[in-house]
């Protein structure tokens, strides 16, 4: 579970979703809506309601703590390319002094592909891992795509013309 960072498709399973009702697994929806959406705030707040639900299961606060500050720094990265350390120290609820060290380990992890500027504090971010994909994510990629695919025709008119200029200048 240490390697796994998408729970999206959980949240969207029928029978999970009924358990957010359920007064018996009600706080386990909690967590794993957390894990889905959420920051570092509502993490904290969660583990300080529900001390005893993490030690019934078990579940270790530092590993709880790592994986959200990974999904929340692949969140801040998909919002922009140029991250400020301030930025990520403040999202990952961290010292300033420990950006680069979670960078790196979200890039170990493959959630992001980044290049940091130790000396302007800044992380330039080349890719990052979608955290949650919904249906509106499904409508936007696909504009994206339609846009991208009349950019790229368009290109290739242009070299097309200026090969056609081009031979008949010869």
């Amino acid at each position: 579970i240490d390697d796994l960072f998408q729970f999206d498709a959980l949240m969207d399973n029928a029978l999970v979703a009924r358990l957010a009702d359920d007064a018996t697994y009600k706080v386990h929806h909690s967590l794993l809506r957390i894990f889905v959406y959420d920051k570092m705030e509502q993490l904290n707040a969660f583990m300080k309601e529900h001390p005893s639900f993490l030690r019934e299961h078990d579940l270790g606060v530092d590993a709880l703590q790592r994986k959200l500050r990974l999904l929340s720094l692949t969140q801040l990265a998909l919002a922009s390319f140029k991250l400020t350390y301030e930025e990520v120290a403040s999202s990952l609820v961290i010292d300033i002094g420990a950006v680069e060290q979670w960078v790196m380990d979200a890039v170990a992890v493959g959630l992001i592909d980044a290049r940091i500027d130790g000396i302007n504090k800044v992380v330039f971010v080349s890719r990052a891992t979608q955290r949650a994909f919904s249906s509106g994510d499904w409508k936007m990629l696909q504009t994206n795509l339609g846009e991208w695919k009349k950019n790229v025709a368009s290109i290739l008119g242009v070299i097309q013309n200026a090969k056609s200029s081009a031979a008949a200048m010869k």
